[in-house]
């Protein structure tokens, strides 16, 4: 989806961003599955959902300034697990 963002400025910024966000998020889960404690799986989990939530907000950034389609949006909603 970001290969589809406009080529300018906020274009490529907000790829950027959006790219760094979202590319954590399932090796921190990954790091989660192997906790060793309660408390590690705590800390490590709140860094997901920090990363996910991240990641959400440079979508919807993405969809109200127009660099993306709601139908890209939609079409990664139904790739889901």
């Amino acid at each position: 989806m970001c290969g589809r963002f406009p080529k300018n400025a906020a274009g490529f910024e907000t790829a950027k961003q959006l790219i760094r966000a979202a590319g954590p998020v399932g090796a921190n889960y990954r790091a989660c599955c192997r906790a060793k404690s309660n408390a590690d799986f705590i800390y490590k989990i709140e860094a997901v959902l920090e990363e996910a939530d991240e990641a959400l907000y440079w979508l919807l950034l993405s969809k109200e300034a127009d660099l993306v389609q709601g139908d890209d949006l939609e079409s990664i909603n139904k790739r889901g697990p």
